[in-house]
C-alpha cells in the first residue's frame, strides 16, 4: 500500500472531522440559544435532513464507480464548504430544514465516495487496514473538534458561533485541497458480464446488510440510551456520562487498526459481525445492571459495559466495510457501498427514537434485554448469508 498516499489521506481526514467535531459539538445550541429556535424544530429538521439525505448513496455510489473518487470527493468537500456558511443565514426551521438537507446529503455523499477512494488508496490488499487507520484519525478529530468547541459554548455568543461556523467551512476546504495531491485513480474496469449487474437487485448482499443493520441500531445506544439511563435509573454522578465516552473513544483508538488485520475476508468480516452482535448483547445485559448497587459500583459496571461495547461497535464498524467491499461485483464498490450506506443509515436514523421510545420506556430493564437479544441474534445470522452471497462473486472479487 502506498503508504504516502495514506498519509495524505489521513491529513484530509484529520482535517475534516475537527471541523465536523466542532460543529457536531455546537450544532444544537447554536440554533436554540442563538437563533432561538424550539429544540424540537431543530431536532425534527435535522432527523428529517438526515433521512432525506441517504438518497445520495446509490447514485453517487455509482458515479464514484465510472471517475475518479478523489475529484469527485474534493469537489464534494467545495461544496460542503459553501453550504456550511449559509447556516449563519439560518433564521427559522424551513431554512434550516434546506440548508441541513443539502449539508446531509452531501455528508452521505461524501462518507460513500471516501469508501471508493479508500479502496483506490489501500489495494486490494490493505482496503481494509486503510479503513481502519482512517477510523482511527476521525476518532482523533472529532475528539479534537468537540473540545476546542467548548470555547464558543463557553462564550455563548453569536460572534463565537459565527467564528466556529467559519472555522468548519474553511476545513472542508483544507481538505479538499489534501485530496487533490493524491494521484488520479482509474475507475476499476467492468467485467462485461456484470454491466447490468447493480446492489439495488443482489438480494444475497441485501440481506447481510439487512442483518449488519439491525446490529447498527446500537448506534444510538451510548450516545442517548446511556445517558439517560445514568441519570434516571442509576447512582452514578453525571460525570459518568463522560467517562463512559472518555472509554469507548480510548478503546476504539487502540483496538481499531490491530483488530482490522484479522477482518480481511468475507468470512472474517461475517465472523466479526458475529461476535460484535455478541458483545454488544453482553455489554447492553450488563448496563442494565448498573441499576443496581452503590454509585461506585454503578460506575465500575459502566465502564466494564462501555468497554465491552467500544469493541463490539469497532467489530461492527470494520465487518460492515469489509463485507461490503468482499461481497461486491467486480467494479461496483461504489454501488455497493453506497447501498449498504443507505440501509445502515436508515438504521442510524431510527435508532434515536427506539431507544427513547421503546428501550427506555419498557418495564424493568426488558427494553435492554430486548437489545440484547436483537444485536445477538442478528450478528448470528449473518455468516449464513455471507455464505450464500459470497457464493455469486466471482473469484477475482472474493479473494480480493
Amino acid at each position: 500500500m502506498p503508504s504516502n498516499n495514506l498519509r495524505t489521506m489521513s491529513w484530509a481526514t484529520l482535517t475534516n472531522t475537527i471541523g465536523s467535531g466542532l460543529w457536531t459539538a455546537a450544532q444544537a445550541l447554536y440554533f436554540t440559544r442563538i437563533v432561538g429556535m424550539p429544540a424540537v424544530q431543530v431536532g425534527a429538521a435535522i432527523t428529517i435532513a438526515n433521512l432525506v439525505g441517504l438518497a445520495s448513496s446509490v447514485p453517487l455510489g455509482r458515479i464514484a464507480d465510472r471517475r475518479d473518487p478523489r475529484m469527485i470527493r474534493a469537489g464534494i468537500q467545495a461544496l460542503q464548504a459553501l453550504v456550511a456558511v449559509t447556516y449563519v443565514t439560518v433564521g427559522s426551521f424551513w431554512p434550516l430544514l434546506l440548508v441541513t438537507t443539502l449539508d446531509s446529503g452531501l455528508q452521505t455523499a461524501n462518507i460513500v465516495v471516501r469508501a471508493a477512494l479508500v479502496a483506490a488508496v489501500g489495494g486490494a490488499k490493505g482496503r481494509v487496514r486503510a479503513y481502519a487507520v482512517l477510523r482511527v484519525v476521525a476518532a482523533i478529530g472529532m475528539a479534537v473538534g468537540a473540545g476546542a468547541a467548548a470555547i464558543a459554548v463557553a462564550l455563548d455568543t453569536a460572534m463565537a458561533y459565527h467564528v466556529l461556523i467559519a472555522v468548519n467551512a474553511t476545513t472542508y476546504l483544507l481538505s479538499s485541497v489534501l485530496l487533490l495531491r493524491l494521484p488520479a485513480f482509474q475507475p476499476e474496469p467492468k467485467p462485461a458480464d456484470a454491466s447490468g449487474h447493480s446492489a439495488m437487485r443482489d438480494g444475497r448482499f441485501l440481506g447481510v446488510s439487512v442483518g449488519s443493520a439491525v446490529v447498527a441500531l446500537h448506534r444510538g445506544v451510548l450516545p442517548i440510551l446511556v445517558p439517560l439511563w445514568i441519570v434516571q435509573h442509576t447512582a452514578a454522578p453525571k460525570v459518568a456520562i463522560s467517562l463512559v465516552l472518555v472509554v469507548n473513544t480510548a478503546v476504539s483508538i487502540v483496538v481499531t487498526v490491530p483488530a482490522s488485520r484479522r477482518l480481511t475476508s468475507a468470512a472474517a468480516g461475517a465472523r466479526g459481525m458475529r461476535w460484535a452482535g455478541l458483545l454488544l448483547g453482553v455489554s447492553m445485559v450488563l448496563y442494565s445492571l448498573a441499576t443496581f448497587g452503590s454509585a461506585g459500583a454503578a460506575v465500575g459496571v459502566l465502564i466494564g459495559a462501555t468497554t465491552i461495547y467500544a469493541i463490539g461497535e469497532l467489530l461492527y464498524a470494520t465487518s460492515n466495510v469489509t463485507l461490503s467491499y468482499e461481497l461486491a461485483a467486480p467494479g461496483a464498490i461504489g454501488d455497493y457501498q453506497g447501498t449498504n450506506n443507505l440501509i445502515t443509515g436508515v438504521a442510524f436514523a431510527v435508532s434515536p427514537l427506539l431507544m427513547t421510545a421503546v428501550v427506555l420506556r419498557a418495564p424493568d430493564a426488558g427494553g435492554w434485554f430486548g437489545l440484547a437479544v436483537a444485536f445477538a441474534v442478528a450478528g448470528a445470522v449473518v455468516p449464513a448469508m455471507t455464505r450464500r452471497a459470497a457464493g455469486r462473486v466471482v473469484p477475482a472479487a472474493a479473494e480480493s
